[in-house]
């Protein structure tokens, strides 16, 4: 059984995105919008930007690049993305009705406070896990403030380190680890018995 483990990380809008937006006029004024922070100034700051930014902004929910946003992600979420795109989607009627409901299915498991996984999704998610070039391509839908979703590349995943070791906790639980741990200080410390030499 694991554990439905739940992360939130505050993170600075200006992480997420390049700064393009940052010509000198545009840099004024949002120094303008941060000491002086009204509706007006953020208005102000956010009609210079270009519309790829605008779009960017609206999709978290912030007006300044300064704000500072919450991102969630869970393990079942993590899992789930992970999982869902080893399932090839089929295009026949019957099969794509049993694929939508097999994919709801697993995402009302992957929503409980605790779950387990089948061997066929354990695998999938350890074939991602444990290969480089599949780990750099992984994408993630995490939850931001509280509503809207982001989609998560390696690097964004990274810092939520407890949800990943979560997910690591599965094939090796803590307390396996433990006793392997434990297991090598012994062999370590424990003195090989044989003949003594003759003088």
């Amino acid at each position: 059984m694991a554990k439905n483990i739940k992360q939130t990380v505050k993170i600075n809008g200006n992480t997420l995105f390049s700064r393009g937006w940052a010509t000198k006029e545009n840099v004024e004024c949002l120094k303008k919008a941060i000491e002086n922070p009204t509706t007006q100034n953020k208005k102000e700051f956010f009609s210079l930007i270009p519309d790829e930014y605008k779009v960017q902004f609206n999709q978290i929910g912030i007006t300044l690049p300064t704000e500072t946003i919450d991102i969630t992600l869970t393990l079942g979420d993590f899992l789930f993305d992970i999982i869902v795109e080893s399932i090839p989607k089929p295009t026949a009627p019957l099969k794509l009705a049993a694929y939508n409901k097999g994919i709801g299915d697993l995402a009302e498991r992957l929503l409980a406070p605790e779950f387990e996984l089948t061997e066929s999704e354990l695998e999938a998610v350890r074939k991602v896990m444990d290969d480089d070039v599949l780990w750099s391509k992984v994408k993630v839908d995490a939850e931001i403030n509280g509503g809207k979703t982001l989609a998560l590349s390696q690097a964004g995943i990274s810092i939520f380190d407890k949800v990943v070791q979560g997910a690591v906790n599965i094939f090796v639980p803590p307390e396996e680890k433990i006793e392997m741990i434990e297991e090598k200080i012994e062999e370590k410390t424990t003195p090989k018995r044989g003949r003594k030499k003759k003088i």
